[in-house]
């Protein structure tokens, strides 16, 4: 199985390595790597549940589109929505916030 690779012939880890070193695109990608985090989080609480979109969205007194959205990461949840989310699908919520190593 071959890396796959850039433009410039990097492996995708080196490339990406260099770019994170800038400030300004590591924030972006946190924040896209915490919306996904999510996002796939709720994508499986609710398969784990066997529930559509639409019926966990009855649940939740909500629409599809607001489902969708939170599993597509094009909407930010609430605290309050994900422990929703995780009563309508017998799931625990669980947040950490843990302190960075040190770079």
């Amino acid at each position: 199985m071959s890396k796959r690779k850039d433009r410039n012939g990097l492996p995708l880890s080196e490339f990406l390595k260099g770019e994170l070193a800038d400030k300004e695109v590591r924030k972006y990608y946190e924040a896209a790597r915490a919306e996904s985090l999510v996002a796939k989080a709720v994508t499986t609480a609710r398969k784990r549940a066997r529930l559509t979109q639409v019926q966990l969205a009855k649940l939740l007194k909500t629409d599809q589109k607001a489902i969708w959205r939170l599993e597509s990461g094009r909407q930010n949840a609430t605290v309050d929505m994900l422990w929703r989310i995780a009563m309508a699908t017998n799931s625990d919520l669980k947040l950490d916030l843990i302190p960075r190593r040190a770079a």
